[in-house]
């Protein structure tokens, strides 16, 4: 199912950087923007597994927090950004079916402490579908890289992973932007992400391998810079000459 919508996104992409020149020469208003963002992050089951210690198991994740700034460009209807954001979730349990030589029981164990975090730096393009109203659709794609942490896994006195990676990290996202005003807008959106799976090592020094996806719901607000109303043509006003007098018939002889 993954791999699917995995290829979905990345077609999307595709097709975004195939129109973005059409769409560029439609533009009416270019402008430079910030952005804020913030909202919630439903991170998936983490898989955790280890051909060198046979280690085999999953962290399961409360609902954590997500954060995010970000400046770009608007080129009228196509959005180019750079964005930094940061994701974080507690751990709910861990589901452990082979414990690798730790002192942990196969089966549900309660996680405690631990923190599943992952800090992005992203390029993202966005399409604004655009019907003439003040709430306009959005679909975007974004990739980049993510430093993923997975910090104080332990489960009552046993300390089993506490290691971070920076890996390749994309996202597909799908939103509505609300213009307040000329200068501020309100958006809301989705955002699919995903981390490729970062090499750890465990605490006894032991190779491990894990992933990283969530689901984001974000709020945020877009201030714009320099953005002027489209230029109206003026109507070509056409002056009628007056109308000359009729000459005088000439006396008779």
């Amino acid at each position: 199912m993954r791999a699917h919508l995995n290829k979905m996104l990345l077609g999307g992409a595709a097709v975004l950087l195939a129109l973005q020149p059409a769409m560029a020469q439609e533009a009416k208003e270019k402008y430079p923007y910030v952005s804020l963002r913030g909202g919630v992050s439903m991170a998936e089951k983490s898989r955790l597994e280890s051909a060198e210690s046979g280690f085999a198991g999953h962290s399961s994740h409360d609902t954590g927090w997500a954060a995010g700034a970000a400046v770009g460009y608007d080129f009228g209807g196509v959005r180019l950004e750079a964005e930094l954001s940061r994701h974080e979730n507690g751990v709910d349990d861990y589901g452990i079916e082979n414990a690798g030589g730790f002192a942990m029981a196969r089966g549900t164990n309660p996680g405690d402490s631990g923190k599943t975090r992952a800090t992005n730096l992203m390029a993202n393009l966005y399409y604004d579908i655009d019907f003439g109203a003040p709430l306009k659709p959005y679909l975007g794609f974004g990739m980049g890289a993510s430093r993923i942490n997975f910090n104080n896994y332990r489960t009552g006195a046993t300390a089993f992973l506490d290691d971070s990676k920076t890996v390749f990290a994309y996202q597909g996202i799908a939103g509505l932007r609300y213009e307040i005003s000329r200068q501020l807008d309100l958006t809301v959106d989705y955002r699919y992400f995903n981390a490729e799976n970062p090499n750890l090592v465990d605490a006894l020094g032991r190779g491990l391998e894990g992933d990283y996806t969530t689901h984001l719901v974000m709020v945020g607000l877009s201030w714009k810079f320099g953005g002027a109303a489209p230029r109206r043509e003026e109507p070509v006003r056409t002056v009628q000459p007056e109308p000359q007098p009729e000459p005088e018939p000439a006396p008779a002889p």
